[in-house]
């Protein structure tokens, strides 16, 4: 745990007589690259330590200029551009000094943000002007008290209920608090990059802000990955030709088919084109093939709805669509009603994704005249639209070069839980579902090592955090992926720390997904809909392999991983029990994390007379809030939405 610094804080600086920003050294980095506005900058130096190899942690300093005001500034960090789960550094600008706030957020919907029961930055020095502000200071790079286990949760927490997950067997644990984070501070030298969250307002003290005072930019601080360069004038847009007819009601999944022909492209980067940001949930491109001959059209074998559907084809850097001739709104289905075999996820996004650029000399191949060639392909796009009907034509921007990838292609790996209202979440409460993909499983679908470079979560509304564990021959690895504050709202693709890490055959995996139903007097089922819930892990890796998804079958005690072709549906389920693997994983050593042995923190003193919280914030979310219901509004993407005023603080030296 930390180790406390007999010392108050000191949060209040005189300010600088001159402007100090433009005279800071070579050794500070501009974050101008990752997208902030022209009138906030950043700059930022990453100091570390001789030792640090022995545990002694580094520490980053900041410097900001906002030219836009000279009110309070905020800027935080986190692992997607929401609030949830946040680290900010607040600073309020005074007449002659200026007051630095460390603060955080766990609460869903989002809320002002709280002052830290213990204070871990270190003011530098500050300036004002009057149009401007100036603001430097340093903290940690990894977070006060926290393992290596996902770098935000202290291990001690975990480890008893995550040990009987699999031993007992349990698939729901009812204490599920026991899974959620409670670290105020986030850590940011992981290598999987950070977002930069700010904010800024004209009065001096935190309050509400104004729509264009606010947003969030990728950074990678320490270390940076080599990623595809590409062409953003080369590009294939799948998305339907004409707008079609979305019918009214809470959950519509559409799909329509593209043919996307017999020339070879391989994509090296997407992004989602949103025609209603406000309407739709996620949408997916699934290859669909027999298991035989790609080339095959299943469309013309499946059911009478498949086989009536025209092909809404693809546009090529802007040009006009391929497909049908004639083609209308009303040509699409409701996926479920067309049986077909479209089971592997090609490209992916959901609510608040972000651009996807694959790592570099890799790609995925679409197109060509192979067997094995991906031609014939199912958009799916889950809609909500509420009580009027609407139109949409969103769809997929690929951008793609003409050569083969150096290094291979890439695939998707769905593992989890399937969608079955047969899984139930408990009412009112915190609770944790498992899914377990075993050994037998991956050694089945593994035809070589698997390296994973990126994973994407995805659960719905009463969803809190997600993690992937990683088990070899019994002894258990550092987590593949850790998503401690899951946000609904930025469901974004995450690199991997290091950006790669390696599945072997016969490795165990083990996926948890924690919820929130507080607020909910009856239970949840797993199902498509948006109130209904999900639990599942993208994880992208690299070289393609005939596979797709590992689901717990948890009502067999047994789990689906058969190879995609085939496989009746896009849900990539096999129900056969003959092919179905027991689902038993056995844990004999637990992860061995690496604590941080000390961490310097002050303790955040509300007031003099206010003693010291014993048991600083015992339950993250103590006023849990209703979930949104269908038809309400979803402030996604606002930094510090609340107006709820909180007393400025100030400690003394």
């Amino acid at each position: 745990m930390c180790a406390l610094a007999a010392r108050a804080a000191v949060d209040e600086v005189t300010y600088e007589t001159v402007s100090f920003f433009d005279g800071l050294g070579g050794a500070y980095a501009s974050a101008a690259s990752a997208g902030l506005p022209s009138t906030l900058e950043i700059k930022y130096k990453i100091d570390r330590r001789p030792d640090e190899a022995n545990g002694e942690q580094g520490s980053v300093t900041f410097a900001v200029r906002n030219t836009a005001s000279a009110g309070w500034t905020g800027v935080g960090f986190n692992s997607n551009p929401g609030m949830y789960g946040a680290d900010f550094v607040i600073f309020e600008p005074g007449a002659t000094t200026g007051t630095f706030r460390d603060m955080y957020n766990h609460k869903k919907p989002y809320e002002t943000p709280l002052d830290d029961d213990h204070y871990t930055i270190t003011p530098v020095r500050a300036f004002k002007s009057s149009s401007s502000v100036e603001f430097e200071f340093s903290r940690p790079l990894v977070a006060c008290g926290v393992s290596d286990l996902d770098n935000t949760t202290p291990w001690r927490r975990r480890a008893r209920k995550l040990l009987a997950t699999i031993r007992g067997g349990e698939t729901e644990i009812t204490d599920g608090a026991n899974y959620m984070s409670d670290s105020q501070d986030v850590s940011i030298n992981a290598k999987e990059g950070i977002y930069l969250l700010y904010a800024w307002g004209t009065s001096g003290t935190l309050a509400y802000h104004a729509s264009n005072a606010r947003g969030a930019a990728f950074v990678h601080l320490v270390d940076t990955p080599t990623v595809n360069t590409f062409s953003q004038t080369t590009y294939v847009d799948v998305k339907p030709k004409v707008a079609t007819t979305m019918p009214a009601g809470d959950t519509y999944y559409a799909c329509t088919k593209h043919d996307l022909g017999t020339t070879a492209r391989y994509v090296t980067a997407w992004e989602f084109i949103n025609d209603n940001a406000a309407h739709l949930h996620h949408a997916q491109i699934y290859a669909c093939t027999d298991g035989t001959d790609a080339q095959n059209d299943v469309f013309l074998t499946g059911n009478a709805n498949s086989v009536a559907s025209k092909d809404h084809g693809y546009s090529v850097n802007g040009a006009a669509s391929t497909g049908d001739a004639t083609i209308a709104a009303s040509d699409v289905s409701s996926c479920g009603d067309m049986n077909l075999k479209c089971a592997e996820v090609l490209v992916s996004w959901a609510v608040g994704g972000n651009r996807v650029v694959l790592p570099d000399g890799t790609a995925r191949k679409f197109g060509g005249s192979g067997a094995n060639d991906i031609r014939y392909v199912l958009l799916e796009r889950h809609w909500n639209a509420g009580a009027k009907a609407m139109t949409d034509a969103s769809g997929f921007r690929m951008f793609t070069q003409s050569t083969p990838p150096s290094n291979g292609e890439i695939g998707m790996f769905l593992v989890g839980l399937p969608v079955t209202s047969t899984i139930q979440i408990g009412a009112n409460g915190v609770y944790n579902r498992v899914g377990n993909c075993p050994g037998g499983c991956t050694n089945r679908l593994l035809s070589q090592d698997m390296n994973v470079f990126a994973y994407y979560p995805h659960q719905h509304t009463t969803g809190r955090a997600s993690y992937v564990r990683h088990i070899r021959n019994g002894v258990e690895l550092a987590p593949i992926s850790s998503t401690p504050f899951y946000d609904f709202d930025f469901q974004v693709f995450n690199w991997v720390n290091n950006f790669t890490r390696v599945i072997k055959p016969g490795d165990d995996l083990v996926v948890e997904c924690v919820y929130d139903t507080r607020g909910r007097s009856s239970t949840t089922p797993m199902g498509e809909g948006t109130l209904q819930e999900m639990c599942f892990m993208f994880l992208m890796y690299y070289p393609k392999m005939d596979l797709f998804s590992c689901f717990d079958l948890q009502m067999f005690s047994k789990t689906s991983c058969s190879p995609p072709g085939g496989l009746n549906s896009r849900t990539g389920v096999d129900t056969t029990i003959s092919r179905l693997v027991t689902n038993t994983i056995t844990l004999d050593t637990p992860y061995a994390n690496s604590a941080i042995p000390t961490c310097a923190a002050s303790v955040n003193v509300t007031s003099p007379t206010t003693p010291l919280n014993p048991n600083p914030n015992p339950n993250p979310n103590p006023n849990p809030t209703p979930p949104v219901t269908g038809g309400q509004a979803r402030f996604g993407g606002a930094l510090f939405n609340s107006v709820c005023a909180l007393v400025v603080i100030v400690l003394a030296a």
